[in-house]
C-alpha cells in the first residue's frame, strides 16, 4: 500500500512537529524518566464532541494496569467511542505515544497501522516487514496507548493487535462475547444517568430544559446519540421536543428499532426543510458507501437529486 493511500484513507495525518517529536521513537529506545512532552505526545486523536459524565468509567479506565487490553461494550449509540476518545484526551500525558485505530474492518486496521508506521520510520519493506517492526517497537516500549475503535469481530482483530508490551490497548465494541482470553478487563456502559442526559441536551440544544424534555430524554432511554439527533433536530429547525415526544410515540424500551427509525425519520425530513441540497448529498452517499441505505433516505423525504451538480443527478437516476 502506498504512503498516499495512507494518508488519503486513514487517521488524519502527523503534523511535522509531530514526526520531529517521534524521531527519538522510530530508534526502538524512548525508556527514560523524562518529563512527558508539552505539547501532547505524538497522536492521531479526533476532536471529542458531546461528552458528558462518565466520571466512574473514566476512573475505572484510568485505574487499570499499565498493561494490558480493556474492551469498552456496549449497544451501538451508549458512547463508548465518546468514552474511550476521552479517556484518551484527558490522559494523554500519560503516554508517550497515542494512535487512534479503525476497527471495523481487518483492512482499516492495517492501513492505520501502516500510518503508524510511517510516523515511526518504521514503513520500509514489505507488509509483514513493517509489522514486524511495530510488533518489536511494542514489546520493547511502554506508555503508548492504541484505541482500537467500532471492533466488529474479536477473532478478526486479535492477530492484528500487539502480542506483547508495556502498553495498553483499549477496544469498543457492541459485541459482548467472545472477548475472554482476549481482553484482561470489559467495561459494559450503561446508558446516562437522568441528570447526564439532561445536561447533554441542554448543552446541544442551546437551552434550558423543562418537563417535556425530560419525558423526551427517558423516551429516547438516555441514550447519548439518541439524546443529540433530537437535541440536534431542535437547535436546527422549528421543531421541538413536543413534536419529537408525539413523532417517536411508543417508549424506546417497548420498541426500540421502530422508535430509532421514527427518529431517523424525523432527522430527515428536518434536513429537507433545512437544506434539500444536504438531503441529495446524503443520497450520492448512500450508493457510495455501504453504511446508508438508500431506502431510508428516500423514506425520510430524499429524492432531491436535481439540485445537485451537474452530471450527479444522472449518475443517480442510472443506479
Amino acid at each position: 500500500m502506498s504512503y498516499a493511500r495512507a494518508r488519503s484513507s486513514g487517521p488524519v495525518p502527523p503534523s511535522w512537529q509531530q514526526i520531529r517529536d517521534a524521531g527519538a521513537l522510530s530508534g526502538l529506545d524512548i525508556e527514560d524518566d523524562t518529563e512527558f512532552p508539552r505539547p501532547p505526545p505524538p497522536n492521531n486523536l479526533p476532536p471529542l464532541r458531546a461528552f458528558i459524565g462518565r466520571e466512574s468509567e473514566l476512573a475505572l479506565l484510568h485505574g487499570q494496569p499499565p498493561a494490558g487490553t480493556v474492551a469498552i461494550l456496549g449497544p451501538a449509540g451508549v458512547g463508548k467511542s465518546a468514552l474511550a476518545l476521552a479517556f484518551a484526551h484527558r490522559f494523554v500525558h500519560d503516554f508517550r505515544l497515542v494512535w487512534w485505530v479503525r476497527g471495523e474492518a481487518p483492512e482499516l486496521i492495517e492501513e492505520d497501522l501502516l500510518s503508524l508506521a510511517i510516523l515511526l520510520n518504521l514503513h520500509q519493506g514489505t507488509v509483514q516487514e513493517q509489522q514486524a517492526r511495530l510488533e518489536e517497537f511494542f514489546h520493547r516500549n511502554s506508555h503508548w496507548l492504541l484505541v482500537v475503535d467500532d471492533v466488529a469481530s474479536p477473532r478478526e482483530v486479535r492477530p492484528l493487535l500487539p502480542k506483547s508490551g508495556q502498553g495498553r490497548v483499549l477496544i469498543t465494541s457492541t459485541r459482548s462475547e467472545s472477548w475472554q482470553g482476549m481482553a484482561d478487563a470489559c467495561c459494559h456502559l450503561p446508558p446516562l444517568s437522568v441528570v447526564e442526559g439532561m445536561t447533554l441536551f441542554a448543552r446541544r440544544a442551546g437551552r434550558e430544559t423543562d418537563a417535556e424534555d425530560a419525558r423526551l430524554v427517558e423516551l429516547l432511554q438516555r441514550d447519548p446519540l439518541a439524546i443529540v439527533v433530537a437535541a440536534d433536530c431542535e437547535r436546527n429547525t422549528r421543531y421541538r421536543s413536543s413534536d419529537l415526544l408525539g413523532v417517536i410515540g411508543a417508549p424506546v424500551q417497548k420498541a426500540e428499532a421502530a422508535a430509532w427509525d421514527r427518529l431517523g425519520h424525523f432527522a430527515l425530513r428536518c434536513l429537507v426543510e433545512r437544506s434539500p441540497f444536504g438531503m441529495g448529498v446524503l443520497e450520492v452517499l448512500a450508493f457510495l458507501a455501504s453504511g446508508i441505505p438508500l431506502p431510508v433516505l428516500i423514506a425520510g423525504g430524499g429524492q432531491h437529486a436535481s439540485r445537485l451538480p451537474d452530471r450527479l443527478p444522472s449518475t443517480i437516476e442510472e443506479w
